[in-house]
């Protein structure tokens, strides 16, 4: 029961995630040019638009990871992480938003990357120096949502 509540919550987070790259998208006036699912080089959804770099390209960007962490510090504020399943829904699709080897973290530090559809471990943004900033930066929140997890009643 506790994997469907997970797969459930994680279907919701990621519609909210895409939609708040709509929405950014619209406010910063993008052209929308597709959203959908792209199987290289892993399997993800996706909103394509046509930018101008920028900040505005890096908010963008950005917009679906910032959402789910305003959206945990919330639910830890106000301690509302009742079901451990939201927590682990939650948790997992942060890690993944912003993991070093594919994820918007890595298409804000690395703009080319995001059009990089070659085998992940031939991707010439591995082992760079902010791929490795990106890389502590994850490890520390593993570790802080470790800790998290162990300080509050699920």
């Amino acid at each position: 029961m506790l994997i469907l509540k997970i797969v459930l919550y994680l279907i919701l987070i990621v519609s909210v995630h895409e939609l708040s790259h709509v929405l950014v998208a619209l406010c910063v006036s993008f052209k929308i040019t597709g959203m959908g699912i792209s199987l290289l080089p892993v399997p993800h959804f996706h909103v394509s638009v046509i930018s101008h770099g920028g900040l505005k390209q890096t908010l963008f960007i950005l917009s679906g990871l910032i959402i789910e962490l305003s959206f945990f510090a919330v639910l830890l504020c106000f301690e509302f992480f009742s079901s451990p399943a939201l927590y682990y829904a939650l948790s997992l699709q942060i890690l993944i938003d912003s993991n070093p080897f594919y994820s918007d973290a890595l298409f804000a530090i690395e703009k080319d990357a995001a059009y990089y559809t070659g085998p992940i471990q031939e991707n010439p943004y591995l082992f760079s120096k902010n791929w490795y900033l990106l890389l502590t930066a994850w490890f520390i929140l593993i570790i802080v949502l470790i800790i998290i997890k162990q300080n509050i009643s699920l």
